[in-house]
């Protein structure tokens, strides 16, 4: 549920549809998509679950996915630094 999101985005000021969410399950790719972020699946922790399989497929091509939460953060900075 993106309850705590969506309360956390009011209290902090944060516009949701300009974050990304980070992380290792399908779980929180669908509370990124439920909260308007972009997802980012991290092929690390439970994300290496994922690996063997096809883990674009279960992005459903609405999310990146990267090997670690490095890789994860150099792609928010080329995007970021794209929209300058």
């Amino acid at each position: 549920q993106p309850g705590m999101y969506l309360r956390a985005a009011q209290e902090l000021g944060i516009d949701l549809t300009r974050s990304y969410l980070i992380g290792d399950t399908l779980g929180d790719l669908d509370a990124a998509r439920a909260i308007g972020a972009q997802p980012i699946l991290v092929l690390s922790g439970w994300g290496c679950d994922r690996r063997n399989g096809n883990a674009c497929a279960d992005c459903d091509g609405t999310c990146m996915v990267v090997d670690d939460l490095m890789q994860a953060v150099e792609w928010i900075c080329r995007k970021e630094q794209a929209r300058l």
